[in-house]
Formats: C-alpha cells, sequence, structure tokens
C-alpha cells in the first residue's frame, strides 16, 4: 500500500504540473497565469476541461482579481463589490458557489423538516451523521429509503450508483407489499451492527482532506466531518453489490421489522 501510494504521489504530482503549465501556455501575463494556477492535489477541484476558459483572459474586457489573501470579497454594494479594499461596478453577479455537501442537514437541504414515526425530525436524526441499514433505510422512519451518498457502495458513475440504491429499495417495498406488510424498516440492531461495521471499514480520507483546499471534501478545511463526501464502504463497490444482491436472493429480509 505504501509503494501505491508514493507512486500516486509522483502520477498526482505530473498531472498537476502538466495543468500549471497550461496556464503558462495559454495566458500572456505572467501574473495572472500564476494566480490561476491549480497547487492542490488532482481531483481536490473538478479541473476544468474548456479550450476557451484560460485564453479567455487574454481579453481587455476580463480582469482577473486575486482575492486568496481576503478569502473572498468583503462586500456587496448598490453598484457592485468590493474586493482588496477596491469597489468594481458590476452590471450583474453570477453566483457559482458549487456543490455544499459536507454541512448540516438543514442547512444544505433547505426544506421544511419531517418526521419519523415518533416524531423525530430527521435533521436530529441525523444530527451527528447518517445513521442507516445497508445505506438506504434508517430506522424510526419506515417505508421510506433514500438514495445519495449515505453510508453505502460508491461507484464512479453516479447513474450506476443511484439506479442500484433505487433496485434495492423498490425491493424491499414490492416484497412487503407482496407479503402483506404495510410497515418496514431496519431495526435497531441491524442498523447499529451496519453502522458500526461501516465506521470500521471506511476508507480513512483524512489526509486528502487536510491537503485539499476549501471545497466539497472538507467544507472550509475540516477533517473527518460526519458528512464527509465519499468515503464509501471499505470493501468496495463489487462488494457491496455483491452484498446486497445475496441479501436479496436469501429473500429473509434479515434486519427488517415487518409490521402487518
Amino acid at each position: 500500500m505504501e509503494e501505491f501510494l508514493e507512486k500516486r504521489e509522483v502520477m498526482d504530482f505530473r498531472v498537476m504540473e502538466r495543468l500549471r503549465s497550461r496556464c503558462d501556455e495559454l495566458v500572456k501575463d505572467p501574473a495572472t497565469a500564476d494566480a490561476l494556477k491549480p497547487w492542490y492535489h488532482h481531483m481536490c477541484k473538478r479541473p476544468l476541461s474548456s479550450n476557451d476558459y484560460y485564453p479567455a483572459f487574454n481579453r481587455d474586457n476580463v480582469t482577473l482579481i486575486d482575492v486568496s489573501e481576503t478569502l473572498g470579497i468583503k462586500e456587496l454594494t448598490e453598484n457592485g463589490f468590493i474586493a482588496n479594499g477596491t469597489e468594481y461596478p458590476v452590471d450583474c453577479v453570477v453566483f457559482a458557489s458549487g456543490f455544499e455537501v459536507t454541512s448540516d442537514l438543514d442547512r444544505r437541504w433547505g426544506i421544511p423538516e419531517f418526521t419519523g414515526a415518533d416524531g423525530l425530525s430527521i435533521y436530529d436524526h441525523w444530527r451527528n451523521g447518517p445513521l442507516t441499514f445497508q445505506g438506504v433505510t434508517t430506522h424510526g422512519f419506515p417505508n421510506m429509503a433514500f438514495i445519495g451518498y449515505i453510508q453505502g457502495g460508491v461507484n464512479s458513475s453516479v447513474t450506476e450508483q443511484f439506479g442500484k440504491q433505487g433496485h434495492h429499495a423498490a425491493f424491499i417495498f414490492a416484497e412487503a407489499l407482496r407479503r402483506g406488510i404495510s410497515r418496514v424498516e431496519p431495526t435497531q440492531e441491524a442498523q447499529d451492527d451496519y453502522v458500526r461495521t461501516y465506521s470500521e471499514i471506511k476508507p480513512d480520507i483524512s489526509a486528502l482532506q487536510a491537503r485539499c483546499p476549501p471545497g466539497y471534501f472538507n467544507n472550509e478545511g475540516e477533517v473527518n466531518q460526519k458528512w464527509a463526501l465519499f468515503p464509501g464502504w471499505g470493501y468496495g463497490w463489487d462488494n457491496f453489490d455483491a452484498m446486497m444482491a445475496d441479501w436479496r436472493a436469501k429473500g429473509d429480509m434479515a434486519g427488517m421489522e415487518l409490521t402487518a
């Protein structure tokens, strides 16, 4: 593993050096080119794939305002915004805020709270992070399934991952209907066992989080945050997919509490 990580470091540096060299090749002003260079690990932020982005900074009507020292602009004004002590008048402000995936649910989801069988809000239920069985259901919220990066297997294809999660949820509800079950949810014991196993084997991505600038891996520089993105099932996607298939094939709905 150490040898693999060392080789990965070398390849990561080569990839990022290639991206940084493109700034020198495509942007005429050296200071602007330097400010645009990505000094972080590959995929900390998604690399640009546009042929027009960097050359745009060579235009007379395009100016790069570097706010890295102040961590952003100071404020919006009636006429524009203030950055580095200067007010810039503008006709339009485009907010390219990107993804917010590591903050608390009640801030990120932005929807009215919904409650489980005992009146507990999902926001309070998952206040300290997700608690699931198989990454799809959670105790106390019967007849409900969740799709996303929540304690399950992670696939590089979002379509594949979310499709498999939907398929698994559909199986649970279809089987419940076939048996005449009106309420289905994981038992507390099954959920606790799953969460414990998931936590024990999930990959440690704290090094990546610590070395990335603020972004969707670490929010504002946090490490091991409760809603970390992409930790995934520690034994990999194929293992998780096979485990779910085996569970469905057995047909006994192990770990589920069924109420007629």
